[in-house]
């Protein structure tokens, strides 16, 4: 038993000092050399963990276990300042990665360069103004007027970094918004701290930040406020979020179609306010129907130049939903390594909202089916607050067992974000690259 918890202690001890560090990569000629995963030894922990459980009934020791309800004590009793200054480490470093990744050239024309441009020619040439989109507009990509926002982000900087602090602001922030769910839902403070922090160890949001600005980034905050306003019952409040996340992308009346169904289908749950819970559901469904139907067969096919060359034409093809290549990667592997790292710490509660767990669903199939069967990209945002939003529902019900809570949201977690500064160091190659492209005049426009 000594040696087990010895081992325990000892894999603890590595995980964190990989997620602090980066761990150890070396690429020479002769030698090739990486230590900067943190899964594998997470699952080991796991596995320990769990014959402790067997042996003992406890998935921790008693002086660990001492020590975690010290510290996630000593989070939850001043929750503004642990959410402040996590955040705000998650913020330094996001931004840092971007923006020498930006630095050392590894970010591309697509996706960040035709953004990039939509926003900045919103406050200096035109509305979303994109001449690498369709119909010179990135209306022509996407229905995302809500990016002309982050475009007011050129009034006060010349530079990208502004972009790269708007993204990751925007993303951290759904740590803060799913802790006052959690407390708006009841969970008890240590636990809603620890989902709150669990919020920025999520390896799709992580990965989220480290790819480039995308409209996507704007779910986080928005779907996070447009739950809070519902638990809540502040309507006015609700509708107005509703028609926020219109305007974040086509595919957004189709999640709030299917909340619509989830409120008006729980409403008898409502009791006093059960009434309008009904009316709102109903009407938010048929809104959203309406929306969704409109944006993708009116104003969506306007900017892009007809219906088929809209971008979700595009990725059905001419056979739409019958073409039956688009439902090949349900049949692989690397499928369901892409779901579990999406879900799985979220899987045990899914019987405590089953209703949005149906939405996550419904989101990450139409992702296997229209995007790449893979994370690192943004196509996971607008799933995050229906996730978090089952994880903090099920916390409400009862308590998770702290040390597997943190341990779930590290058997995906990769690689640490220092490792990425420490890989998009620019060289002095880069370095003179750059310069040299700042040296091209302002008005001159290069297309490709």
């Amino acid at each position: 038993m000594t040696a087990l918890r010895i081992a325990m202690t000892f894999l603890i001890l590595i995980i964190g000092l990989l997620m602090l560090t980066g761990g150890i990569s070396l690429s020479q000629p002769q030698l090739k050399l990486e230590l900067s995963q943190v899964d594998a030894f997470v699952w080991a922990l796991l596995g320990l963990l769990a014959i402790h459980r067997f042996l003992t009934g406890q998935w921790l020791h008693q002086p660990l276990q001492k020590y975690l309800d010290k510290i996630t004590s000593a989070l939850s009793k001043r929750p503004a300042y642990t959410l402040s200054i996590a955040s705000g480490i998650y913020i330094v470093l996001h931004v840092w990665i971007l923006t020498w990744r930006y630095a050392s050239l590894h970010t591309s024309a697509f996706d960040f360069g035709f953004v990039d441009q939509a926003l900045w020619s919103t406050t200096h040439y035109g509305f979303l103004h994109s001449s690498l989109s369709k119909g010179q507009t990135y209306l022509g990509e996407h229905f995302s007027p809500i990016l002309a926002l982050a475009g007011y982000v050129y009034i006060f900087t010349t530079s990208v970094v502004g972009v790269f602090f708007l993204q990751s602001v925007l993303l951290a922030s759904g740590s803060v918004l799913a802790y006052w769910l959690a407390r708006i839902k009841k969970v008890e403070p240590h636990t809603a701290i620890l989902i709150a922090l669990c919020v920025l160890l999520y390896q799709p949001l992580r990965l989220a930040n480290s790819f480039d600005f995308r409209e996507d980034n704007f779910f986080v905050p928005v779907f996070f406020s447009l739950l809070i306003a519902l638990e809540l019952k502040k309507f006015k409040a609700f509708w107005a979020l509703v028609a926020m996340s219109f305007c974040i992308k086509e595919n957004a009346p189709l999640f709030t179609a299917l909340l619509g169904i989830s409120i008006a289908s729980t409403a008898s749950s409502w009791r006093s306010k059960k009434r309008a819970g009904l009316k709102h559901g109903i009407a938010l469904t048929i809104v959203s129907c309406i929306a969704l139907i409109i944006i993708n067969t009116k104003i969506t096919p306007y900017f892009a130049g007809g219906a088929t060359q809209t971008m979700l034409a595009k990725r059905l093809g001419p056979s739409g939903f019958f073409n039956l290549e688009l439902f090949q990667p349900f049949f692989q592997w690397k499928t369901l390594k892409y779901i579990l790292n999406v879900t799985l710490p979220f899987l045990a509660f899914v019987t405590a909202a089953p209703w949005i767990a149906a939405i996550a669903g419904i989101g990450i199939c139409l992702n296997i089916l229209l995007n790449p069967v893979t994370i690192g990209f943004h196509y996971e945002c607008v799933l995050i607050p229906f996730l978090f939003y089952i994880l903090i529902c099920g916390a409400a019900k009862r308590a998770p067992q702290q040390a597997l809570l943190i341990v779930s949201f590290l058997l995906f977690f990769g690689r640490s974000p220092v490792e990425a500064i420490r890989k998009y160091y620019p060289t002095e190659r880069q370095r003179l690259v750059t310069q040299k492209l700042l040296e091209i005049d302002d008005s001159v426009s290069i297309a490709a």
